[in-house]
This record gives C-alpha cells, sequence and structure tokens, in this order.
C-alpha cells in the first residue's frame, strides 16, 4: 500500500503523526511525506527588502527540513518513509503528487480554525476529499 502524508505547513504534525503510527497499517505499506512549499508573493517581498529568489529558496529549505524530519521520525518507528517537496498551491499540488506516485491514500491534518476562515481561504483537507483519485483519510485537530 502507498500512502502520502501531506503535512501543511499551518498544521501540527504530531498530531497526524501520532495518528499515522497507531493505525494499522498492512505489511510493506510505503509511506510517502509530502510538504508543498509555498510560492512566495512579490508584493510582501517590498516590504521586507528582499528578492523573490532568496525568500523562496528559504521557504524551499524550511519545508524540505521539515518533510525530511517527519519521513525520519516515521523511519524511527519502523516504517518505510521518504520525504518529499514540490512548491505551489498545496489544494492542488497534493492531489498532483498523489496521482503521481500512484497513492493508495492520501492522509491530511485538518485543523479546527473556524468557518469564517474556511469560506474566506478554503481547506486543504477539503480540496484533496473533493479532487483526489484515491480514498482521503482526515486526521482532526481538535
Amino acid at each position: 500500500m502507498r500512502v502520502l502524508i501531506a503535512i501543511d505547513e499551518s498544521q501540527d504534525a504530531t498530531v497526524v503523526l501520532a495518528a499515522v503510527k497507531r493505525f494499522p497499517w498492512p505489511g510493506g505499506t510505503e509511506m510517502n511525506v509530502l510538504c508543498v512549499a509555498e510560492m512566495v508573493h512579490p508584493s510582501v517581498l517590498e516590504l521586507m527588502g528582499t528578492t523573490v529568489q532568496d525568500v523562496q529558496h528559504k521557504e524551499d529549505l524550511r519545508t524540505a527540513t521539515m518533510a525530511s524530519e517527519i519521513a525520519a521520525d516515521l523511519r524511527e518507528a519502523g516504517f518505510a518513509a521518504e520525504g518529499n517537496v514540490v512548491e505551489g498551491d498545496p489544494k492542488t499540488q497534493v492531489v498532483e503528487y498523489a496521482k503521481q506516485c500512484s497513492a493508495d491514500l492520501i492522509v491530511v491534518g485538518s485543523e479546527s480554525d473556524g468557518r469564517l476562515k474556511r469560506i474566506l481561504l478554503g481547506s486543504v483537507a477539503t480540496a484533496v476529499v473533493t479532487h483526489a483519485h484515491c480514498s482521503v483519510l482526515v486526521i482532526r485537530n481538535t
């Protein structure tokens, strides 16, 4: 079984990881951790006095570190796991990456940020559930 674990930077990854570690996975399950580095918007950079490339590079490094640490944590717990990073909007990139790696299941976290925030910004978990080609397990962080 191929499991894609999508961790959003706004989530507490420990909640998702704890649930993943407790789940009774079949033998030979492969874990693929995906962290999405969101694209840096140039309008923000004007205020910071830096370049898009510099800030995007730092964001990519931070996200890659997070993916590597989560995959290492899963390997220490006895799972076959690797960490990966893509750039873009998590709502679309998670679904696209799941197709590319032929995931059988996508695991995503869901923050309880409130109804207004979900209406204005949307929910990564909702977008993934709506558009995924495979089953999706949503871990609620209450």
